[in-house]
């Protein structure tokens, strides 16, 4: 690839340099009508040198060329002696003052040649700048609207490939070196061997790899780090579609909007561990609110149990065998509603840890509320609950042991809580 590129580089300058020299034959051939015009109707001299002048200020605006300019200025000088000195249509010069003059003429057409380039140069600098500041100021006020990462590679690699009609992929890190995100813009020329070593190798070393440098030249795209306080986060690579070299305007260009990738995406970090935070303080409260919960439920079934064994114990020869059979049976299902508990907070802990896998399977809506209703019917509580079911039958995924935990919670709840409660479901959900 970096040796089709400098072919049809050289290819391109031997076509500009064709075209200049024509050009600047075209325009002096202009020059000397328009001149020999002037002479059959007997204008002065002078007038034909300004025409040449005028003449070379053109060609060296067009070419853009200081070599260019300075064969404008020559060429100028001979055809002004050839057609215009005498003797005429030869290099010789009879009159000894006509030395002076094409001093004066080379010199001053070579001069005011150079300032034409030069200002021109400068006024395309000046231009090229004012599109470099917008396109930043365009491309920061987009970054700045970003909200993920997916969104900022997505700007990204669009910002830069509209700017150098090039493919453009960027892919950003986590804290932990891992591979995160990754966004191609245009086509996918990026993944062959080669261009996945310099990608990593400008990650891990944190300098430009790839095309048009020694590291990776036979890459097809070159890739530079995004910088941050942090170190490498991220790693843009490049590959313009006429398959040239990138200028180091277009480095420039580069390295200048990497500052503005490197702070948003800093940002969606920070943003994201903030929100990591937020999720383990509301952990933390839900496990603490979960603590309360348990302690109250688990003193429930022991101060019953503890007040029944104790006047159990103190009025032993009091209680008739009845009374005794009734305090025991109460006893025990204190104890099994404790024992249904704890194997509770066992399964949740177990499935929060991960070690519990889900076996979804269709279940039917009306039978889990069937199931729940005689969950708590076992405790022979006084509650009245109102169920409404659809006419339809609605089926969702369900695991059976999540479905009973559900369930024994629900009866703990009812055990403790109101004396009227309502179940209702529509098909709508």
């Amino acid at each position: 690839m970096f040796l089709i590129a400098n072919k049809n580089k050289k290819v391109t300058t031997i076509i500009s340099v064709v075209r200049n020299l024509l050009l600047m034959v075209l325009i002096m051939l202009l020059c000397t009508g328009i001149s020999i015009l002037f002479k059959y109707v007997n204008m002065f001299e002078s007038n034909f040198i300004m025409i040449y002048l005028l003449g070379n200020l053109v060609y060296s605006y067009l070419a853009g060329g200081y070599l260019y300019s300075l064969m404008a200025s020559v060429f100028g000088v001979l055809f002004y002696n050839f057609f215009f000195t005498e003797p005429i249509y030869t290099l010789q010069v009879y009159n000894p003052d006509y030395p002076i003059t094409f001093i004066v003429m080379f010199s001053v057409g070579f001069i005011t040649s150079m300032l034409t380039i030069r200002i021109k140069n400068e006024s395309q600098m000046v231009i090229e700048r004012e599109e470099k500041i917008a396109s930043l100021h365009a491309i920061g006020k987009n970054l700045l609207e970003v909200s993920s990462l997916e969104q900022l590679a997505k700007v990204t690699t669009n910002k830069i490939g509209e700017q150098f009609k090039a493919y453009v992929i960027a892919q950003f890190y986590d804290s932990n070196g891992l591979h995160c995100y990754k966004e191609v813009e245009g086509a996918n020329i990026f993944e062959n061997e080669i261009d996945k070593a310099a990608m990593q190798e400008t990650y891990q070393s944190g300098s430009p790899c790839g095309f048009g440098t020694n590291l990776y030249s036979g890459a097809k795209g070159y890739y530079t780090p995004i910088l941050s306080q942090n170190g490498v986060v991220g790693v843009i690579g490049i590959a313009l579609q006429n398959e040239k070299i990138l200028t180091k305007e277009q480095k420039a260009f580069i390295d200048a909007m990497i500052p503005q990738i490197a702070v948003v995406l800093e940002r969606e970090r920070l943003y994201e561990k903030q929100q990591e935070v937020q999720l383990q303080i509301q952990g933390e409260r839900l496990r603490a609110d979960m603590l309360r919960s348990i302690s109250h439920d688990l003193r429930t079934p022991l101060t019953g149990i503890m007040g029944l064994t104790s006047t159990f114990l103190n009025n032993y020869d009091k209680i008739d065998d009845t009374v005794k059979k009734d305090f025991l049976s109460t006893i025990y299902n204190d104890a099994d509603w404790l024992n249904e508990l704890v194997e509770n907070i066992l399964q949740t802990t177990r499935f929060e840890e991960g070690k519990v896998k889900l076996n979804a399977e269709q279940e039917a809506a009306e039978e889990i509320i069937t199931e729940a209703i005689a969950h708590v019917n076992k405790r022979e509580i006084n509650h009245k609950i109102h169920v409404k079911l659809p006419d339809d039958i609605i089926l969702f995924y369900a695991d059976e042991m999540m479905g009973n935990i559900t369930n024994k919670n629900r009866e703990l709840f009812l055990v403790a809580g109101g004396s009227r409660l309502g179940a209702g479901l529509s098909a709508q959900e």
